[in-house]
């Protein structure tokens, strides 16, 4: 999936591909599973509201259950942007905001994994403003997890100076496929 147009809004979850996503495992041993895989985003996404990203507004995996394991995982492979991604609070380059939640009554997990992805293209907002993720946060940290490998941006394109998330890469850099070894180019 991709996005080559513009979105311009003027409300909060929105996304280049994605507004607004539930990965919900929840009841007798419920599992649910979520893949967003070879997606990327090269128009502008801009609102004036929250939770704005390059691929997704606002995603959330929960795990959930009273009595039984209910297991939500997202997982977000082999995606780029090189979005202009503008908004308010909670803006990433590739999600807004991004949330695990996990039951802390019940033996439910929830897990994130975050693969190969990049992001080169501007971001910018007032608050919670980060070149992956805007802002990342859990309920239950004992369980589940999130997983972030081989994860970069580029300040120069980004207009940021640091992250939480991710390793920054020279704009130069980007462009050697020796740094990206094991990214499958191809498909």
């Amino acid at each position: 999936s991709y996005l080559s147009g513009n979105i311009i809004a003027s409300d909060n979850y929105v996304g280049g591909l994605i507004g607004y996503l539930d990965v919900i495992g929840g009841g007798q041993n419920g599992y649910g599973e979520m893949h967003i895989d070879n997606s990327y985003s090269t128009g502008n996404v801009s609102s004036t509201g929250d939770d704005i990203g390059g691929i997704i507004g606002y995603a959330r995996s929960l795990g959930t259950g009273s009595s039984t394991a209910g297991i939500g995982t997202l997982y977000i492979k082999d995606c780029f942007s090189t979005s202009f991604v503008n908004g308010n609070e909670n803006i990433g380059g590739i999600v807004g905001e991004l949330v695990r939640y996990a039951n802390s009554k019940g033996p439910g997990n929830s897990y994130i994994n975050v693969e190969k992805i990049y992001v080169a293209g501007m971001v910018s907002g007032k608050n919670n403003v980060e070149p992956i993720f805007g802002n990342f946060s859990e309920t239950i940290t004992n369980k589940g997890k999130l997983t972030v490998m081989e994860t970069y941006w580029v300040p120069e394109k980004t207009g940021l100076t640091s992250s939480s998330y991710g390793t920054s890469k020279k704009l130069t850099n980007m462009f050697s496929a020796s740094e990206f070894s094991t990214f499958d180019f191809e498909n």
